[in-house]
């Protein structure tokens, strides 16, 4: 049953903006980084990310088969990828996808926080297109196991599924015992994510911006499915 402090919090939705990042391990061990979220070159975590103009899809897992197969359109942008026009090796390589906040990113764009989702991991299963103009791309998933049908839970995408720990007054602690969410640090929050000392009113949003980032840093644990549409 639904914690019943979490209130109109939790039909509420965070304003923040959403970005994809996208990092490819080329033949040679080079690493390409871009982005098709921003217009101009996003820093993150002290690398940085390309803007392209790029068409991602596929990316949404469907509760009814097999996992994606998720597919992208790069634009060749100033022969990008004219080394593999020859001798095109992209096949099996590692492709990543982060899914964080534009406040999360490298100064002046963001604070620098460097918060995401975890990080997607994908293979490059085949090249659809290769030519001087751009290259579609076509992934599978690392983790695709035969038979599987992917996810295993109700899909929302903007509200984590975690159970959150519970004030034990009687006890005079907290109780983990029905949590699923690995937060033990001693900062407490309101369900509206405002800094609290009474540990009774220590109550999850379910929400990324006034739940998740208050009490992680550096990958959150939101059991969600951000970028779903």
């Amino acid at each position: 049953m639904p914690d019943k402090r979490i209130g109109v919090a939790a039909a509420r939705s965070d304003a923040v903006t959403v970005i994809e990042l996208f990092e490819l391990t080329l033949n040679d061990g080079s690493v390409l980084r871009f982005t098709p979220s921003h217009p101009v070159e996003v820093g993150f975590g002290g690398a940085k990310y390309l803007a392209l103009p790029i068409r991602a899809k596929g990316f949404r897992w469907s509760a009814h088969g097999a996992s994606p197969r998720p597919q992208l359109e790069v634009a060749n942008h100033n022969g990008l990828f004219d080394s593999q026009l020859n001798n095109p090796d992209l096949t099996g390589q590692a492709l990543v996808r982060m899914v964080t906040f534009l406040d999360e990113c490298d100064a002046p764009l963001g604070s620098g926080g460097g918060a995401s989702f975890t990080p997607e991991r994908w293979l490059v299963e085949r090249i659809a297109r290769l030519d001087d103009t751009e290259v579609i791309i076509e992934l599978a998933s690392e983790a695709d196991l035969e038979n599987q049908l992917l996810p295993s839970r109700v899909m929302l995408s903007d509200l984590c599924q975690h159970r959150y720990r519970r004030w034990d007054a009687g006890a005079g602690r907290f109780d983990y015992s029905d949590a699923t969410c690995p937060y033990t640090g001693d900062a407490a929050f309101d369900a509206n994510g405002v800094a609290t000392t009474d540990n009774a009113k220590d109550a999850c949003s379910l929400r990324m911006a006034s739940g998740c980032k208050k009490r992680f840093q550096g990958v959150l644990p939101f059991l969600g499915f951000p970028g779903l549409h």
